[in-house]
């Protein structure tokens, strides 16, 4: 097949792949071969056919082997989706380009980075006093926490080559680290004698101490691992480049999406529509056609770029539309259910419930019952209005957020204080165990940081638990949840 005649690939601007070459490649597995079968063929494919041709490429020994891998790797998740009983690929959907690169149907769309050149100095010699260029070196990350206060001070002294005060030298450590053990008392701890303190406080290094040499060798291997470190790293400048880069196309490629006309189409009843809203999504228009107004309104979708609706391709059928090259939103649920306990219950996610969730609209669907009698009574006014109600109700709905929102709030409903029900406080324990180090702590005027986060991680992990098993568990929640669900038309199942 040429890519004319394929039009994923032609969409796509690549050659068309065969499963024979990618089922041998490192990232192949059952749903990116299915991927590769849909590109091969060009348009949509059953699982029993996908399955025909992996058996027949050598995948699986057998059709029936690869239809059950292929039922079991969740076959429609972007970028393919399922309509019917045919899988089918969404070729502007970007998940597709990001296999595309995976499967090698596609370069990479810049070089890789380049590493940074390693500097050219030699390492500073333990014979020679340290120079300030080797320190700047050698703390380019901060002062090493292995370091000792003493260990530090000689450094700076021994670049310096001449006496300095407590506060110079703490200075110059600070301007290079956002760390150091140095502090102005630190002195009065030191007894190896590499540092003087005279009596106007200067500090001064005795050169010929041991501790001198094994300074200058700490140095010397920390430049050491700063350069080999930085040879495993990629340039900063090549880094910033790349970034603008990629900022530069994120930003034409949401010029361009803005750039293009959207439309939501709504139709009653989702099968043999009787009636159909169009929402312009720019202008924030929108239109109700009834009955014999339907087939000629349904010609202004081509003036569109991008068509929306739920279950949209399953509608467009039902409309007798062809949508061809056009990108399709769709704006239904993204899951069916969601698990609420570990005994398997489970919420049923249905439309009405996101936008009702992520919106805040009480009723956002009008009731199907009433306006299939507002069409048989003839009134189309109430009929109208009720359509366009439901048509901005989807406008609304469009949010990245929609299905973290509806958790958010009926878990939020769930924890209100008229539901009955409050965490419990931090058991006894817990309570004398925080008091029992926090007097340690004053008594020798001082505590870890590490031992006070890991007690307070620890304490607080014990009581999280205790809070999400009692969360659960109460009854008052799973009824509050009942109430609530029932209020919202949504059907709890055990």
């Amino acid at each position: 097949m040429t890519t004319t005649s394929n039009a994923y690939c032609a969409a796509l601007g690549i050659s068309p792949p065969r499963i024979d070459d990618a089922k041998a490649r490192p990232d192949a597995n059952y749903y990116s071969l299915l991927i590769i079968a849909l590109l091969e063929r060009g348009g949509p494919m059953t699982l029993a056919e996908a399955a025909a041709r992996f058996a027949a490429a050598g995948v699986t020994s057998s059709a029936n082997e690869a239809l059950a891998a292929l039922k079991r790797c969740k076959p429609a998740r972007a970028p393919i989706y399922r309509d019917g009983d045919s899988y089918a690929l969404d070729p502007h959907d970007d998940e597709v380009d990001f296999w595309l690169f995976r499967l090698g149907l596609r370069p990479a769309r810049s070089a890789p980075l380049r590493v940074a050149p390693n500097a050219s100095v030699p390492l500073p010699s333990a014979d020679q006093p340290l120079t300030v260029a080797a320190l700047d070196e050698g703390w380019r990350e901060g002062v090493p926490n292995s370091w000792s206060a003493q260990r530090v001070a000689v450094a700076v002294l021994d670049a310096h080559q001449s006496p300095m005060s407590s506060d110079e030298v703490i200075a110059f450590v600070w301007a290079r680290s956002r760390w150091s053990p140095l502090r102005p008392e630190s002195a009065q701890f030191w007894r190896s004698g590499a540092i003087v303190v005279r009596e106007d406080g200067v500090w001064e290094l005795a050169r010929t101490h041991e501790v001198v040499r094994s300074t200058r060798e700490a140095v010397r291997n920390r430049v050491s691992d700063i350069r080999r470190w930085a040879a495993m790293r990629p340039d900063t400048v090549a880094m910033e480049a790349h970034r603008q880069r990629i900022e530069r196309e994120r930003t034409a490629h949401a010029r361009e999406l803005a750039a293009m006309r959207r439309v939501l189409v709504h139709a009653f009843p989702a099968t043999r529509p009787r009636a159909v809203a169009l929402v312009d999504v720019g202008a924030r228009e929108v239109t109700t056609f009834l009955g014999d107004e339907i087939t000629p309104a349904l010609q202004r979708l081509s003036e569109y770029d991008i068509i929306g609706a739920v279950n949209v391709r399953a509608l467009l059928r039902e409309l007798g539309v062809d949508h061809g090259k056009r990108r399709l939103a769709e704006l239904g649920p993204p899951q069916k259910t969601i698990q609420l306990n570990r005994r398997g219950r489970t919420l049923t996610i249905t439309t009405a419930l996101l936008i009702q969730g992520s919106c805040g609209i009480s009723r956002p669907l009008g009731d199907e019952r009433t306006m299939r009698e507002y069409f048989r009574s003839g009134a189309h006014t109430k009929l109208r209005r009720r359509l366009e109600a439901d048509a901005k109700s989807l406008l609304d709905q469009l949010d990245d957020g929609v299905k973290d929102s509806i958790i958010d709030a009926l878990l939020a409903r769930g924890a209100k204080a008229t539901s009955g029900w409050k965490p419990a406080r931090p058991s006894r324990r817990i309570v004398e165990e925080a008091k029992s180090f926090s007097d340690a702590a004053r008594q020798i005027g001082q505590a870890d940081p590490d031992d006070v986060t890991e007690h307070l991680r620890h304490g607080f992990l014990r009581w999280a638990e205790k809070l999400r098993q009692q969360y659960w568990r109460r009854h008052a929640f799973r009824e509050e949840l009942a109430r609530a669900s029932e209020s919202l038309g949504v059907t709890l199942t055990a």
